[in-house]
């Protein structure tokens, strides 16, 4: 199996190098890759070395590394291009590189220059031969934040027992809830912790965090209710759309496509009349706002009344924790049920899932009336399972 793993790595980069001819996106990366120097840390600090794969797993890597950080030098390894630009230039990491294509000579030769003390990996990022090379050498190997489902690729038939090999090559694994620990441990994988989702820990601090939008604040009207939909794509508007037209006169509708790029945003013009740009001067009595600036949806969510997260028309919902932190009701489409924060969501009726079913004059009054109930079974989820970020950072303060 270890054979085909790393004839399959051959082949990704080489489809890489290809696809990268038709990807700006892929270009960054296979470029990215190519120029960086990997270089020795110059600290007398040990290091660690934390790897995500994307913005979303750094997002959870953060509260980590910003509890070590005073005392160590941090290294991030980025996959994804997209998370190599939003997140490299974070304070809190001393240097970030491309992770190079885990083959066993990238391997070797990144571990031997960076020489950390402990190696993180974030949810399911599970490079074999760097988790192989960092055992080898006995260095302290961590899988934070980690969950999985029973269908996932990793207990199938045949190739479940290589990954398992992975598994139980790692000093620890966080899980985030119990099924996930289960799961693991019928597979007789048993250097498991459950310790919750780091993820809590850092859309808590974003929502502490003083934060006051001028734009926003001049946009809102004060007898109106505001619904923040995050994250949309084309299939969330088709709903939206409905809901826009029944509530326009007692509600404002604030809407942060996934990807605001002009083409998004000439597409939300023809669907909307009287919309006002973000970036640009807000139109007066408009109802409706759309964000397109990257890195400010997580805090917008505050603003809102009742918040929509995109995603669920297509192959899944987007972060429903970074809105549910400030007590608002949430809304998504049917396509949930990959992240277990979500199902929790809506079997403790916090959410709301809408489908070509649903009356939208019905589910927005409905959601107001539950506005309290709400707000004490989120308060009460929220002060079950933060503190992730504790239980990962004791234990691995322990082992550097």
């Amino acid at each position: 199996m270890l054979f085909v793993y790393n004839l399959f790595l051959f082949f990704l980069e080489a489809f890489l190098k290809l696809a990268s001819n038709f990807s700006n996106k892929i270009k960054l990366g296979v470029k990215g890759r190519k120029m960086q120097k990997i270089c020795k840390p110059n600290t007398t600090k040990k290091i660690v070395w934390l790897h995500c794969a994307s913005v979303g797993e750094f997002e959870q890597g953060l509260p980590i590394i910003q509890q070590l950080k005073e005392n160590y030098f941090i290294v991030v390894t980025f996959f994804s291009p997209s998370g190599f630009i939003a997140c490299s230039k974070n304070s809190c990491i001393d240097v970030a590189y491309y992770l190079p294509i885990d083959t066993a000579k990238n391997a070797h030769n990144f571990v031997q220059t960076i020489q950390p003390h402990c190696a993180i990996f974030v949810k399911y990022e599970l490079w074999y031969n760097y988790i192989n090379c960092l055992a080898i050498n006995k260095i302290p190997t961590y899988l934070v934040s980690a969950f999985f489902t029973k269908d996932a690729i990793y207990f199938k038939p045949i190739i479940g027992g290589f990954y398992k090999s992975i598994f139980n090559k790692f000093t620890q694994i966080f899980v985030q809830d119990a099924s996930t620990m289960q799961l693991l441990n019928t597979q007789n994988i048993t250097n498991v912790t459950q310790a919750g989702d780091t993820r809590l820990d850092r859309v808590l601090q974003i929502a502490n965090a003083y934060f006051v939008d001028v734009k926003i604040e001049n946009f809102l009207q004060a007898n109106k209710k505001v619904l923040i939909a995050g994250s949309t794509w084309p299939q969330d508007i088709i709903y939206l759309k409905k809901i826009i037209e029944i509530h326009n006169k007692d509600w404002q509708f604030i809407i942060a496509p996934h990807e605001p790029s002009k083409q998004a945003i000439q597409n939300l013009n023809s669907e909307f009349k009287n919309l006002s740009i973000y970036s640009e001067t807000i139109k007066p009595n408009s109802n409706i706002l759309v964000i397109d600036t990257i890195g400010v949806l997580s805090k917008l969510y505050r603003y809102a009344d009742v918040c929509y997260i995109g995603g669920g028309f297509g192959k899944g919902i987007h972060n429903t924790l970074e809105a549910v932190v400030y007590k608002k009701p949430l809304m998504f489409g049917p396509n949930y049920t990959r992240f277990n924060e979500a199902i929790y969501f809506v079997e403790n009726n916090i959410a709301t899932v809408i489908n070509a079913n649903n009356n939208s004059l019905i589910v927005l009054d409905n959601i107001l009336t539950k506005q309290e109930q709400i707000k004490v079974l989120i308060d009460n989820y929220l002060q079950s399972q933060a503190g992730a970020t504790k239980i990962i950072v004791d234990t691995v303060g322990k082992n550097i």
